[in-house]
């Protein structure tokens, strides 16, 4: 049950409920005990602190911003991992050294390490181009920034601090605005969200701009939407499934305005799987054991209403897999709260050739008798029922 850094840290990472620690409250006479972490803790409290500001922080834009402007590539889309290298080797004097399974076995769930004292940074050897990348303009960022307080493997193997998660997302932030160039961003985004039809095609080929990863694509989204676009009723997810199974994992959200649906919980249930976050990660699944996947990421598009609240929201949902974890698939989910605004700015919000599902949270939850995809009985959701009829029962008396 280690939790991944992954592509960046954003949000709150939802943690196995069986890993527990106490947490002692006053003065020791009387303690509470809750299902949570030290690093599930300081996610929370990171991503209040994201939610406050709405997900954008303007003082690491202008830092992301000097630096490409001090090294005359301000201009340009996105920066590429030769580029990054030869700051660090020439600028910082970093020595950079990739390791596999056979230098470091034990390292291999890792993307990277950074050896201070030898100024080393390992790097797995099986990233892609773009975690690559990602894994360099994070360590420009430490030392443009002067970052002291850093975490130094890219995964919470151990947390230390809050001060560093906080700067881990700081220096994450700053990479993203590297690799994604906010001036080219947003008039492409202007453009696609005036379509009248929702195209996969031209929002992969805009995300095919940049040396980002689909994950990386979609926190960067976040930031523009609130700061550039006027919105913030909009939510973030990602869910990670290992091929042949039937599990699905959320282990990272983040909800701006408010706590939208869906929304991770903290029970062992069964998330609805009529989900787009979890059909894509199917049709990936099967792709790969067909071998019909043609290493280009899946994209589709959702608008879902709920059975019981009728809240509406677009989804936009992406999914690869996810190394060094050759085996297992990763799907990033941005959602779109379907009021006035989002209607107004998404103009191919009512395509209708989007498919359109009633959905619940979980199946456990779900009253819907006929559902083809259910994946448990809606335990929840009968228990409900007649504690509602104990009720009446009772007023009746």
């Amino acid at each position: 049950g280690v939790n991944q850094w992954e592509d960046d840290v954003f949000g709150e990472q939802v943690l196995n409920p069986n890993e527990t620690i106490e947490i002692t409250i006053g003065d020791g006479r009387d303690v509470c005990n809750y299902d949570m972490r030290f690093e599930q803790f300081y996610f929370s409290v990171l991503r209040s602190y994201q939610e406050i500001h709405d997900n954008y922080f303007e003082d690491i834009e202008d830092a992301a911003h000097s630096f490409m402007a001090e090294h005359h590539v301000a201009n340009l889309p996105t920066l590429d991992a030769s580029f990054l290298e030869k700051c660090l080797v020439e600028e910082y004097g970093y020595h950079l050294e990739e390791f596999d399974e056979n230098t470091h076995p034990d390292l291999m769930s890792l993307r990277s390490v950074f050896a201070p004292k030898q100024n080393k940074l390992l790097i797995n050897k099986y990233l892609t181009p773009e975690q690559r990348a990602f894994t360099l303009g994070r360590e420009v960022a430490y030392h443009f920034m002067k970052i002291k307080v850093r975490p130094l493997v890219s995964s919470v193997v151990e947390v230390r601090s809050f001060e560093e998660i906080f700067n881990n997302f700081k220096a994450s932030y700053f990479a993203r605005a590297m690799l994604i160039n906010r001036k080219v961003l947003i008039p492409q985004l202007a453009d696609f969200f005036n379509r009248p039809q929702f195209d996969e095609q031209a929002f992969l080929n805009i995300m095919g701009m940049f040396n980002t990863t689909p994950e990386m694509f979609l926190h960067r989204t976040t930031n523009v939407m609130t700061s550039h676009f006027g919105i913030n009723q909009l939510f973030f997810l990602r869910f990670n499934h290992t091929i042949g199974s039937e599990l699905f994992y959320l282990d990272k959200e983040l909800h701006l305005a408010q706590l939208h649906s869906p929304h991770g919980t903290a029970l062992n249930e069964h998330y609805c799987r009529r989900w787009v976050s979890l059909t894509i990660l199917k049709e990936l699944a099967q792709q790969r054991q067909e071998n019909t996947w043609n290493n280009k990421p899946l994209c589709r598009a959702q608008v879902s209403q709920y059975m019981e609240s009728g809240n509406t929201y677009f989804l936009i949902s992406l999914a690869k897999p996810s190394p060094p974890k050759l085996n297992r698939n990763s799907s990033v989910t941005l959602g779109f709260a379907l009021d006035d605004k989002a209607k107004k700015l998404l103009q191919f919000w009512n395509d209708p050739n989007l498919p359109h599902r009633m959905v619940n949270e979980t199946c456990e939850r779900c009253p819907a008798t006929d559902c083809k995809d259910r994946a448990e009985e809606p335990i929840a959701w009968q228990k409900k029922q007649e504690l509602d009829r104990l009720k009446k029962a009772l007023i009746k008396l």
